[in-house]
């Protein structure tokens, strides 16, 4: 017969390796990113212009500048008028789930080391068990097991 009882002195114990590696809070985190154009910000640094202003343009072929587009979720060349989608070629491409809940998403799995379950998700992120569960298997399959968040990122195409 299988026991269920653990030595309390076990229980207590809390000599083994953190929860998490490092010290970024909630906090921290809620204020770097607010809201899904601050997100997309950093997703458009970390892909293209590390600057925030200048990246290549695939028609120019040229190093240009690179303006926010506000009506949608895209940076203009100020040289030809080439959208540039930072989201395409990603995990949050094609998603209607707002990009700050990607991204606390993320922050969640990475704070608790990937042990967070769908219904935490769903708690959590405010959406329904079928889309927290897509979200969790796209950041388990494309971010943490394949590199980091740039792994899934293909080329600039042009839209």
């Amino acid at each position: 017969m299988y026991s269920c009882f653990v030595p309390a002195n076990e229980l207590n114990d809390r000599s083994g390796p953190p929860v998490r590696d490092s010290d970024y809070t909630l906090d921290e985190f809620a204020r770097e990113y607010p809201d899904s154009d601050r997100c997309l910000d950093w997703l458009w640094r970390a892909r293209f212009a590390p600057d925030g202003g200048h990246a290549l343009c695939p028609r120019c072929g040229r190093e240009r500048m690179f303006h926010r587009t506000r009506s949608r979720a895209a940076y203009t060349c100020d040289s030809c008028g080439l959208h540039v989608h930072p989201m395409k070629g990603t995990i949050f491409e094609n998603t209607r789930v707002p990009l700050e809940r990607w991204f606390y998403a993320i922050y969640l799995m990475g704070a608790t080391g990937g042990a967070i379950s769908i219904s935490q998700l769903e708690r959590e992120l405010g959406v329904t068990h079928r889309t927290a569960r897509r979200i969790d298997t796209a950041i388990r399959s494309e971010l943490l097991y394949q590199g980091g968040p740039n792994a899934a990122a293909d080329p600039v195409q042009p839209s």
